[in-house]
């Protein structure tokens, strides 16, 4: 029976592809049979979500008539029926024919049934009747998934063969279908190699089938990786035949963008899987061609795949550790200047900077540019030297990116930003930003990220960044790029100075001499170079409220100073004692004598004895029973003029005895209380119309009076007053009364939004108090919007603390958890006094520790021997260490590691940098004296000690599998990912010890030889000689937090390495190689990955597939056909590889002639494996390998293969 191009009856409709729908099996990245669920690879377009949908052409019939014929057979089968293997099987019910675990005797029945039918018609080539069939063992299957195991493999596919040559491509399509869901583990799939599937499957990759017909070949390819050590029996052709779809630019019959993007997603998997095969297939080389060329989220994938090859030893050989990288930076060699004013060439350049920052944002890409002392970042560089606007511009956009300066402007709105928001939207990632968000500098990955930085930043520096930017701002300093390079030379120049050791910067005089000899001449870099110099002064400015206070009395007090006559001209100039209406006096100048002249005893004494009117006047003004200054409506322009000049009233009353007794005795006081009192619920005190009422306050100037007892609260003799006239005991009944009403929220929220609380007074008791019984908007008011304004005011800081203590035993979880996010974030940027301070007050540790940083904040109580002390007698350390052996190492140093991810790509992050997480509760520990003598004596220092002496074991037996070519990389994959991660955290445990305050003291008490001798060793190792490369990266970052201590930079600085102090002469934790000027610290060779000696077969590259080796030897001594035919045919064949397309054409031509003339000739089976082996090892496009398969399909050479294996089994 033929392969040809035959279609299905109408009845029988196809789908093509679409992409988004899931279907169980039908998906084209499923779990295994067996249940096997590795994680194989991290591609940014998440490969195992990518479905294809069912196939509607191979869908059944009628599923009832299906269910009523399973039905049927439970009726026919009796009880004791035998199966085909003659055992005992008891029927079932229907229900239990599709469950996933029952019915298997029935099942069982049912299967040898289909099978006897399907191969009684495969000989009448009654397509409708063998896709009902077929249709009916699919169902079977995948409704009793258990049932495959039980079947004879070999016999079902001896069984189901025929179809894939059927001459309907959707017979073929269901005969790959099939075998998908038979196959369960590795020895299934040795047997489909066995039976020569996978020539099937190039054949269909090859030709022109139906969509369906290759949907289900690439599904079946799939299922294969979803089988531990899977990959391994997939064969080069196999993966060419995908890679010459994709490689396909012109537009195809039957093979979609969509099908050739899963083909890329295929080939991106088995690159993890099988690197060596992918490796020999070519797939790198077209990997990085779509990376370069493609603007689509393929290339994203293909990015991450590279990264993640690059990693570990054994597989980024095939890369040549990283080289063939080198040809990301040739696009901005190769910009030519005809292509400037093409967009498609922008696009192109800004794509390749883009992804050029993120492999020097990523320790496996900075690796692999670091050949020949970072050749290719040097070669990138000079590019600056070009005179090509978007060239300079493009490059310091990736070094302002890359130095966490700030990411490019041009990202969002690219199409490179729509690929990042496409990508985000499908993982439901909402953390993400095309921007770098702050972190807290205070914080471990703060210092993790500065020690990277400053190693990009001497990388730069040493490769002649400076001197390059000097260049560009000689040329034309007033130019816009000039001024961007000076921006970028003057931030590079502070991190330099900041981020690296002075024996790096000044011995070696990278910076110095070229800032002296061509710099220091230009009038902006020497105000560049002040503002560094004011900088680094270690000055600190003056807290701006308090400036402001300064400049206000300096202000006050040259204004209190006016001579008689001028006294004179001001009082009665502002027209207060010679009209009535405050519209017409002259409130300038009332503000002038206000803040100045009447602040003076002396003048104030003056203009009480002769003009007392004047005073009379402007308080009677303000007295809330006179119905002036209230009735301002808001609308009055002039209504905020007149509410700040009263609040000048009051506090130039207060400012001498003479004010004060004048005060007193000033009918505004009664009157101020009793419009409170009107308020009071228990004062008896009432009106038709209350003063206070929230739609006066809204709506006119009595919001005022508010703000006079704010002024009144700023000073101790203010407070008497209020005291002595009962509004505090107002305040406190109004506050009491808002337990059960809501009536005056909006005067309690304003009144103590005006109060001051600087001084220690019963004021702050009815704050307290509000803050406590009041109602929930009350109480969130004061939380949201007071409590930051006391914690920031010295005087009034531990007043708010110990508010947000007590607030720890609020109702409301909500009010809860925000004063422990308030409590943690003071504290953060405040000193141990603070800390001192809150642990005095004994909160509650069952409450803090309900969120993340009231758990940070109990490990920061463990840094203070008081706080030590006080978790210990409750239990809390023992607890937390039990928790922590269990899996508090992994899951920070997972968390740390998900957190400098972020930090450096924000436009993948999952979660916000600027959101510390739960620090290691070791590093805390070991702050004090305490909990150093609590290791030494407790049962920890056994299984810390365990850790730490397993850094050398463990990198090791990684760099051992790295290093071992005889086994797959598939084949340790479990075992390889667990050493790595143990090494991880171990690292991490290590940096957290030794960066805590007692930890190098702890680490030379574990230590036999001490910590400098072998801990410290065992950890350099791991920086110069790990095959991983991720590893170095830890284990660089380690080495920085070791440095935080004066113990740690001693230890470094005996073993080659150099630290960086802070200009308080304090650990900066950044620590570099010192040998990093004359070395190339990574040390990276150019392997060679090409192989001489294993032989990749055209049915699996499997080295002990005997019956590879046997076909092979067969063809090789068969006597064929025809033989100069056949040699002519093999000859051709090999000229359609040509590139020269006059040749290809010719042999076409030929080919096409022997067919016409001696077609039987391509029935001979020798010659078709000899033509499949040609086009498996040489390099054939699409439209050439469907021209030499379709040479096949019309003749009988895959049925007499199908019936020769038969024959052998």
């Amino acid at each position: 029976m033929s392969m040809g191009d035959k279609r299905m009856p109408v009845d029988c409709s196809l789908d093509t592809v679409i992409n988004g729908k899931k279907d169980g099996k039908d998906n084209m990245s499923t779990e295994s049979n067996n249940g096997h669920n590795r994680e194989r690879s991290s591609t940014i377009n998440s490969i195992e979500n990518i479905s294809i949908s069912p196939i509607a052409g191979i869908t059944y019939n009628k599923n009832r008539a299906l269910e009523s014929e399973l039905k049927a057979h439970d009726r026919k089968a009796p009880n004791g029926s035998k199966s085909d293997n003659g055992v005992d099987k008891p029927t079932t019910s229907h229900s239990e024919e599709y469950a996933v675990e029952g019915g298997m005797s029935s099942s069982t029945w049912i299967l040898s049934d289909i099978l006897q039918t399907l191969g009684s018609v495969k000989d009448k080539e009654d397509e409708g009747a063998i896709i009902d069939k077929g249709n009916k063992l699919v169902f079977l299957l995948r409704n009793n998934v258990t049932l495959k195991k039980d079947i004879a493999l070999h016999n079902l596919v001896m069984k189901v063969q025929f179809l894939l040559y059927h001459e309907v491509s959707e017979v073929r399509a269901l005969g790959y279908r099939i075998l998908r869901y038979v196959i369960y583990n590795y020895d299934s799939l040795r047997i489909l190699v066995h039976y020569k599937i996978l020539i099937f499957i190039i054949i269909t990759m090859g030709t022109n089938s139906t969509p369906v017909e290759k949907v289900e070949a690439l599904k079946l390819v799939r299922e294969f990786l979803d089988i531990p050590q899977g990959a391994e029996c997939l064969s080069i052709g196999v993966v060419k035949s995908l890679l010459a779809i994709v490689e396909e630019e012109e537009l195809v019959l039957n093979i979609s963008d969509d099908f050739k993007r899963v083909c890329t997603e295929t080939v991106c998997e088995i690159a993890l899987l099988n690197p060596d095969l992918v490796f020999h297939s070519g797939g790198f080389e077209v990997m990085i061609r779509i990376l370069m060329e493609e603007d689509s989220d393929v290339a994203s994938s293909c990015l991450v795949v590279l990264l993640k090859i690059l990693d570990c030893e054994r597989s980024r050989i095939y890369l040549r550790n990283g080289y063939d990288l080198r040809s990301l930076i040739s696009i901005f060699s190769s910009y030519d200047v005809e292509e400037r004013e093409s967009s498609f060439a922008d696009n192109k350049l800004r794509k390749m900077a883009f992804l050029i920052s993120l492999f020097l944002k990523s320790w496996s890409g900075l690796i692999s540019l670091s050949h020949n002392d970072f050749e290719c970042i040097r070669d990138l560089i000079l590019n600056l030297k070009k005179k090509n606007f978007k060239i300079r511009d493009t490059i310091m956009d990736v070094i302002y990116d890359v130095l966490h300066f700030k990411s490019a402007s041009w990202l969002e709105k690219s199409s490179l930003g729509d690929i990042i928001k496409r990508l985000n939207h499908y993982t439901s990632n909402e953390e993400y930003s095309f921007n770098y968000k702050p972190v807290v500098e205070s914080s471990v990955e703060y210092n993790l990220m500065n020690n990277y930085l400053g190693l990009l930043v001497f990388i730069l520096v040493k490769n002649g960044i400076i001197s390059l930017l000097v260049n560009i701002i000689e040329e034309d300093s007033e130019s816009p790029l000039s001024k961007k390079a000076t921006s970028l030379l003057v931030n590079i120049y502070k991190m330099a100075h900041r981020l690296l050791p002075s024996e790096l910067i000044k011995e070696n005089l990278i910076i110095p001499a070229i800032i002296e000899e061509r710099v220091l001449h230009g009038s902006i870099f020497k105000m560049e170079m002040f503002s560094r110099h004011a900088l680094n002064s270690g000055d600190q400015d003056l807290d701006s409220k308090a400036l402001k206070s300064y400049i206000k009395s300096v202000n006050i007090e040259s204004k209190s100073y006016v001579d008689d006559a001028e006294f004179k001209i001001m009082v009665n100039n502002s027209k207060v004692l010679a009209v009535k209406e405050y519209e017409d006096w002259d409130w300038s100048l009332l503000f002038s004598l206000i803040q100045g002249p009447l602040r003076n005893q002396r003048r104030f004494d003056e203009i009480i004895e002769k003009n007392p009117k004047f005073l009379k006047r402007l308080m009677s003004f303000y007295r809330p029973f006179k119905y002036r200054f209230s009735k301002i409506p808001i609308s009055n322009k002039h209504h905020k003029r007149y509410i700040n000049a009263g609040c000048q009233l009051m506090e130039m009353l207060l400012s001498h005895k003479s004010s004060q007794r004048y005060l007193m005795c000033n009918k505004i006081l009664p009157q101020l209380s009793e419009i409170f009192a009107q308020v009071d619920p228990y004062s008896g005190v009432s009106a038709k119309e209350v003063f206070l009422s929230r739609k006066k306050l809204e709506n006119t100037a009595t919001f005022g009076y508010l703000k006079f007892i704010g002024v009144l609260s700023t000073t101790t003799e203010g407070l008497s007053i209020l005291d002595q006239w009962q509004f505090i005991t107002c305040f406190q009944n109004i506050v009491q009364e808002s337990c059960y009403s809501e009536q005056n929220n909006y005067l309690i929220i304003n009144l103590f939004n005006s109060i001051d609380y600087s001084i220690d007074s019963q004021i702050r008791t009815v704050f307290d108090m509000a803050f406590t019984i009041s109602n929930l908007k009350v109480r969130t008011f004061i939380m949201n919007h007071q409590i930051d304004k006391l914690l920031k005011r010295k005087e009034s800081e531990f007043f708010a603390i110990k508010l947000l203590v007590n607030k720890l035993y609020d109702s409301h979880d909500g009010l809860v958890f925000k004063a422990i996010d308030k409590l943690y974030d003071h504290y953060l940027h405040s000193d141990d006094e603070v800390l001192t301070f809150i642990i005095g007050l004994k909160p509650s540790i069952n409450i803090l520790a309900r969120t993340i940083k009231g758990k940070e904040l109990l490990m920061h109580f463990l840094k203070t021997s008081k706080g030590f002390r006080f978790l210990e007698s409750l239990g809390f350390v023992d607890k937390e260490f039990e928790k922590w052996s269990n899996s508090g190492v992994s899951a920070y140093a997972r968390d740390m590691e998900d957190l400098i991810y972020s930090i450096f790509f924000p436009y993948f992050a999952k979660q916000d940098p600027s959101k510390h997480i739960q620090s290691s509760l070791i590093n805390h520990v070991l702050e004090s004296e305490e909990g150093l003598l609590y290791f030494q004596s407790s049962s920890q220092k056994v299984l810390i000690r365990k850790i730490i002496y397993t850094i050398a074991p463990l990198s090791s037996r990684i760099n051992e599998i790295d290093s071992d070519k005889g086994t797959e990389l598939e084949e340790n994959h479990e075992e390889y990912t667990q050493l790595v991660s143990m090494l991880k955290q171990n690292l991490w445990l290590i940096g957290d010890i030794a960066s805590s305050r007692y930890g190098i003291r702890f680490l030379d008490y574990l230590s036999d030889d001490g910590f400098d001798s072998k801990i410290m060793f065992d950890i350099l190792q791991v920086f110069y000689n790990s095959s991983n490369w991720q590893l170095r990266g830890v284990a660089f970052y380690q080495l920085g937090r070791i440095s935080s201590t004066s113990e740690g930079m001693e230890i470094l600085d005996e073993l080659g390495w150099c630290s960086v102090i802070d200009n308080y002469k304090k650990p900066a934790k950044l620590s570099y190689p010192g040998n990093i000027m004359k070395e190339n610290i990574f040390a990276v060779g150019i392997n060679n990955p090409y192989r001489s000696v294993k032989h990749y077969s055209l049915f699996s590259n499997l080295e002990d597939d005997g019956e590879s080796n046997n076909l092979f030897n067969e063809i090789e001594t068969s006597v064929l056909e025809n033989e100069h035919i056949t040699e002519r045919i093999l000859n051709l064949i090999k000229h359609l590889s040509s590139v020269l397309s006059r040749i290809v054409r010719k042999a076409m031509k030929q080919l096409t002639l022997i067919q016409k003339t001696s077609p039987q000739t391509f029935d001979n089976v020798g010659l078709l494996l000899k033509v499949v082996r040609l086009v498996d090892r040489g390099s054939y496009k699409l439209g050439v390998r469907r021209f030499i398969f379709e040479l096949f399909l019309k003749t009988r050479a895959l049925e007499n293969l199908v019936k020769k294996e038969r024959r052998k089994t």
